[in-house]
């Protein structure tokens, strides 16, 4: 795990080397069978958020947005953050838009957002992987139509060895996030530290 000097390119998520270059992975999905239900996985070489964004915008609203700190760098105590108020496809869509910057660059934090309408829920989380739990089939009609390509579950790993990146540049940001809504905040689980 490292934090940036400033002297090369920002990046959340590295190969772990020596020489430590930004992880990219192929621009693909899957569909993992889990025990109770399916999960869709995404592992998309750029535009993270806006596949995201993408995805959330077939889900019913309301949603509850759920900030993980994971590595706090002075702007708030690690833990869950979860909105204290429902949060419109507008709302999230300006959340996105206003920290895209910090949550696509810095591996601070995953974010998760869940549908109070059924049971769909999307993370974005540090590896820069997104996952789907829910309309599993028509999100992978999105990804189809928008280039990904579909590989079994198997084919998507977080590279290992690998790196986080935490980027005093993005601090002021990170403080700006915890100011911006009002949220319930939570100790951390063992899940977010995966």
């Amino acid at each position: 795990m490292v934090a940036s000097n400033g002297a090369h390119a920002l990046y959340k998520f590295g190969d772990g080397m020596p020489d430590d270059r930004p992880w990219s992975y192929e621009n693909v999905w899957a569909v993992e069978d889990l025990s109770d239900r399916k999960r869709l996985i995404i592992a998309p070489k750029s535009t993270k958020l806006d596949i995201f964004e993408r995805l959330a915008e077939i889900v019913p609203e309301s949603f509850w947005l759920l900030y993980v700190l994971v590595v706090p760098r002075g702007e708030g105590n690690a833990g869950r953050y979860q909105s204290c108020e429902l949060q419109s496809l507008d709302q999230v869509r300006r959340f996105l838009h206003e920290f895209k910057d910090l949550l696509e660059t810095d591996g601070r934090q995953n974010l998760w957002i869940h549908s109070t309408c059924g049971s769909a829920t999307l993370v974005f989380d540090r590896h820069g992987l997104v996952y789907g739990y829910g309309p599993v089939n028509n999100w992978t009609k999105i990804l189809k139509q928008i280039g990904l390509t579909e590989v079994p579950s198997r084919a998507i790993k977080i590279p290992n060895p690998h790196s986080h990146h935490y980027h005093a540049e993005f601090d002021a940001e990170a403080r700006r996030l915890l100011e911006y809504l009002e949220w319930r905040h939570t100790p951390l689980r063992d899940q977010d530290l995966e």
